[in-house]
């Protein structure tokens, strides 16, 4: 239905207690578990409870979602492969989570407001007015980083070049692009505009 809410929940704490002793042999090996958000989600909470009584579990709230938890995941796998200590990889992860952009450029605000992240009021006027938001997070903070008037292809372009503006403070090594819902064809779109004056190395394109 049209007016149903939407909502999501964490795994519990059991849940996570399981995982993380199945994933370090029954509590032999150190283990990091990068978790999502804790602005967003109780799953930092319920990670952090499972945790209590394992010396051998840390866990790492990321301040991102999504694509920016992956691209904390591929610096921590790094850091593990160079051999550094695990008190070494946290005090890195907590420096880089903040050096990582995170942000989304909305087609609708309908389904934010299904899950009470936007206004129901707020949401009908940016449709009604074909307002389209870019949601970013900065230091754990959801925020509104800009707003576009123009049609969809427009918009991205506009997005991604506001986005990657400063070209030469970003670094060239993994970008992600997260779509949900586009043609083949405006998938490359975006792919074209995206790496149009970067060089990156590792390019990832994946549906939600």
């Amino acid at each position: 239905k049209s007016d149903d809410k939407i909502s999501s929940a964490p795994a519990s704490v059991e849940e996570y207690r399981d995982y993380f002793l199945n994933n370090s042999d029954n509590g032999k090996n150190e283990l990091i578990h990068i978790s999502v958000s804790s602005a967003f989600s109780g799953a930092y909470a319920n990670a952090v409870e499972a945790a209590r009584e394992m010396k051998n579990v840390h866990i790492v709230d990321s301040h991102l979602f999504s694509h920016g938890t992956g691209l904390l995941l591929i610096t921590a796998s790094k850091l593990v492969k160079s051999g550094m200590s695990v008190e070494g990889i946290i005090n890195e992860l907590t420096k880089e989570r903040h050096k990582i952009s995170c942000s989304f450029a909305l087609k609708t605000t309908r389904y934010a407001a299904k899950n009470s992240r936007v206004g129901p009021t707020t949401s009908y006027l940016l449709d009604l007015f074909k307002v389209k938001p870019i949601i970013r997070i900065n230091r754990n903070v959801l925020e509104v980083g800009g707003l576009c008037l123009s049609n969809v292809k427009h918009h991205a372009r506009n997005y991604i070049r506001k986005t990657l503006k400063n070209s030469k403070k970003i670094s060239d090594g993994v970008l992600f692009i997260t779509v949900s819902g586009c043609s083949e064809e405006f998938k490359q779109f975006i792919y074209d505009e995206a790496t149009k004056n970067i060089p990156w190395k590792k390019v990832y394109v994946q549906e939600v």
